[in-house]
């Protein structure tokens, strides 16, 4: 645990301008912040309520539809483009390090870097809900279930983090996984409106759609099978924990790259 600690602190401090990289992944949250001022105070938009509510919820849907997945991907690349860059695998091989040890620290902080990004944008929505309370602006209903479900979205989203960091640790080429990434998420509402049944279960870049509409029931033939959140927050864990066991066999069989 503490060598994972190390090298999560080491990977940190190798990036180029992290500070940059802090405010690329605070531009989503800042970027909510100012439609949202724009819809409340722009004198010619007046909203009920339930317009409101309705800016705010569609607003996040994207985030966790498209913007997020997007994240991961240019994330992924990023990190791992700092060792393709500069040709600095074979370095690695001088140090005591397993092959499995540096993928998943990499990981790790790629995830730390999501969950921040992503506790912006619930800040950002708790936020409004309190100025709106406190003015004469038009007031919404604090939707805790949905607050909940953005919680839990990098936790959802994990087994899509584990492909595209895989993809962006064995492929030189960082551009391909990027592209990849982003065709998967622009994909996720077609695939989640044509596979209704079951077969979105096998792209994971729907999961995150899916999880917060609660929109998780398996359909098989005329049988219909509830699904809670809980349970496929379950099933998405225990899919990433077996996909890496199977990355980590294969990385015990190589060298660092």
């Amino acid at each position: 645990f503490l060598l994972m600690i190390r090298l999560i602190t080491a990977e940190w401090f190798k990036i180029e301008h992290p500070r940059r990289l802090l405010l690329l992944m605070l531009s989503p949250a800042l970027v909510t912040a100012f439609i949202g001022w724009f819809a409340g105070h722009h004198d010619g938009i007046f909203l009920d309520i339930a317009a409101w509510q309705e800016v705010w919820q569609t607003i996040l849907f994207f985030w966790s539809c498209f913007a997020f997945s997007f994240f991961i991907a240019v994330l992924a690349a990023r990190l791992n483009g700092i060792e393709h860059s500069n040709n600095s695998w074979r370095m690695m091989l001088t140090l005591p390090l397993r092959p499995y040890h540096l993928f998943f620290a990499k990981l790790s902080l790629e995830w730390g870097l999501l969950f921040f990004a992503n506790i912006m944008m619930i800040l950002v929505y708790s936020l409004a809900f309190l100025v709106s309370s406190h003015s004469s602006m038009t007031g919404y209903g604090f939707d805790m279930a949905l607050v909940k479900s953005f919680f839990l979205l990098p936790f959802v989203m994990l087994p899509v983090l584990l492909i595209q960091h895989a993809l962006s640790w064995f492929l030189t080429n960082t551009r391909f996984p990027v592209i990849f990434g982003n065709i998967c998420s622009l994909a996720s509402l077609p695939v989640s409106s044509y596979f209704q049944d079951k077969g979105w279960l096998l792209y994971p870049w729907d999961y995150g759609l899916r999880f917060v509409h609660d929109t998780l029931d398996l359909k098989m033939g005329e049988k219909i099978f509830p699904v809670s959140q809980g349970s496929f927050l379950a099933f998405a864990l225990i899919l990433f924990l077996v996909a890496s066991a199977a990355v980590t066999v294969v990385l015990k069989q190589r060298d660092i790259h």
